[in-house]
């Protein structure tokens, strides 16, 4: 609808049509609630990781790593270079839209997992990750590991969903171990240039840590009768 909008607008101004652009209302998208995944999913992720070669099976459950654990994009996960992985500091220089670089944290697990794929690797380009030819590994490439694992999973998963996932779960992290959410910090490290695409993952978070006080009010009623 907004694509069509525009080429109306377009040819009214260069061709004088007779009709009012403005008057194309273009309808509100639903609001897209994130899966959140319970911990024993996340488990069944990387138990799920499968291929006929150990080090596809590390270089695998290292990029699942990094999209979940550090919020990296697909694209980004594909540009990431070892000389921008500092192992020392737990951190790594990433390369997001606009090729604008940002630092983000690399957890213990993930770090793990990315010394033992880069150990078993045969090939030693500065990308970190590649295909089975040593070739620096696609966003096509990286989207059907992906739909492949999601297959044989028994729930949704994807790029996004694990990205979606880092930033509500930081904002939990955060809250838990601060009281509050400081929402410019993740702005930063997702990459957004908009705080306002970052702030939906407060209402997101917000919702988990409600449910999570688990205060029923029948129960107590029902407890006081007793």
């Amino acid at each position: 609808m907004r694509h069509l909008k525009i080429y109306l607008r377009w040819s009214e101004n260069e061709y004088c049509a007779l009709y009012n652009s403005k008057a194309v209302k273009v309808p509100k998208s639903p609001k897209k609630s994130v899966r959140i995944y319970f911990d024993t999913e996340i488990r069944e992720i990387f138990d799920t990781v499968s291929s006929d070669t150990e080090w596809l099976v590390l270089r695998n459950k290292c990029i699942i790593a990094l999209m979940y654990d550090s919020g990296l994009r697909q694209s980004e996960v594909c540009t990431l270079k070892r000389s921008k992985v500092s192992y020392f500091d737990n951190r790594m220089t990433v390369y997001g839209k606009g090729d604008k670089e940002r630092i983000v944290p690399l957890g213990k697990l993930t770090k793990q997992f990315m010394h033992e794929y880069t150990a078993k690797c045969p090939y030693t380009l500065d990308m970190v990750f590649v295909n089975r030819r040593g070739q620096p590994l696609t966003g096509n490439a990286v989207k059907m590991v992906i739909s492949k694992l999601s297959h044989n999973l028994g729930f949704e998963l994807s790029s996004h969903k694990l990205r979606h996932n880092f930033a509500t779960n930081y904002c939990i992290d955060q809250y838990k171990k601060h009281g509050q959410i400081d929402i410019y910090r993740l702005m930063y490290l997702m990459g957004h240039e908009d705080i306002e695409t970052t702030r939906r993952y407060l209402h997101f978070a917000y919702e988990v840590i409600a449910s999570e006080e688990c205060i029923s009010h029948l129960d107590e009623v029902m407890q006081t009768c007793k």
